[in-house]
């Protein structure tokens, strides 16, 4: 037989953005992990995971994905190869640059493609960071974007304010999840029959020992 193996990395946390929305610089200003970063789209071409250190010796693993473009659900871009590392994400951080010309449409645009890829993310639950916010004229679109955006965190990836409330955020909603989790947990797999027979085997008699099996009677 021919099997396909696919490895789906295992993180509690997906970032999800266009490209360039500063998933990468935000990797690395919360966690340990050194992502590449540049002024460029795709200059994630892996995703990346990094283990956030919060009080109380919690943590949180995050992965940082290659920027979503339209169409990535058809294999645009980067396509599947990253959309399928999300799957088993518990939380999306959908992580919008607070200049983008229409941060709606692009926040139904990255929540579009991950929806025709999986039907998986019809229900995950989610929080919305704008970032670069240490910008002056992205800082003048606050007001604005707060009504448009009402519960989003704003946030700056390269001078850190308003991450630490973010990542409180993250932890509580991952948190919910665990406690669902555990009051519901999923059925129990069926039983599946153990297909293995053994080449021979041997059976004690008074006289000796007797030698039953297809492999042992062909060789005789």
């Amino acid at each position: 037989r021919e099997y396909q193996l696919e490895l789906k990395l295992i993180a509690e946390v997906g970032f999800v953005g266009l490209p360039n929305a500063g998933k990468s610089t935000l990797l690395s200003a919360i966690s340990a992990a050194s992502p590449k970063i540049g002024a460029y789209p795709f200059t994630t071409i892996t995703p990346n995971l990094g283990i956030v250190p919060l009080s109380d010796y919690r943590t949180l693993a995050v992965a940082d994905i290659p920027g979503i473009i339209e169409g990535a659900s058809d294999g645009k871009g980067l396509g599947h190869d990253f959309l399928r590392h999300i799957e088993r994400t518990q939380v999306l951080l959908y992580l919008i640059d607070c200049g983008d010309e229409d941060p709606e449409e692009t926040f139904r645009t990255l929540q579009g493609e991950l929806r025709q890829h999986s039907d998986v993310f019809e229900d995950r639950p989610y929080l919305v960071a704008l970032n670069k916010i240490d910008i002056t004229e992205n800082r003048e679109l606050i007001t604005d974007l707060s009504a448009r955006f009402p519960k989003a965190h704003f946030i700056s990836g390269a001078t850190g304010e308003g991450i630490p409330d973010m990542i409180e955020a993250l932890w509580q909603a991952v948190d919910r999840v665990r406690r669902d989790v555990a009051e519901n947990p999923e059925p129990e797999p069926p039983e599946r029959e153990y297909t293995y027979v053994a080449p021979f085997e041997v059976e004690t008699m008074p006289n000796g020992y007797r030698i039953v099996g297809q492999r042992p009677i062909r060789a005789v």
